[in-house]
């Protein structure tokens, strides 16, 4: 127990040494208090945060829409024709 309580006795102290040579409030102040750095990145998470649920919802619309289209009633083949059609009514 002796030994327990010099020991906390001489780190304390030491404790105390430092932070007297040292500049410790204004190291304390840069670690504990948010500085500029540390609210443009709080903001650009919450921006990010919300961009991932827009694109998350425009995901979820776009799948929505794939199931209720439906499929193209003319194919790339029947342009050809409907063409010929087309050029052959306006020479008329």
């Amino acid at each position: 127990m002796i030994q327990k309580l010099i020991i906390k006795w001489i780190f304390s102290s030491i404790f105390k040494a430092i932070k007297k040579r040292r500049e410790w409030k204004s190291m304390e102040n840069y670690v504990k208090k948010p500085n500029e750095l540390d609210i443009k990145v709080k903001e650009l998470e919450t921006t990010i945060a919300v961009f991932n649920k827009c694109f998350d919802n425009i995901e979820d619309n776009i799948k929505k829409l794939e199931k209720e289209a439906h499929p193209p009633i003319f194919s790339k083949l029947d342009l050809s024709k409907i063409d010929k059609r087309i050029s052959k009514l306006e020479k008329r």
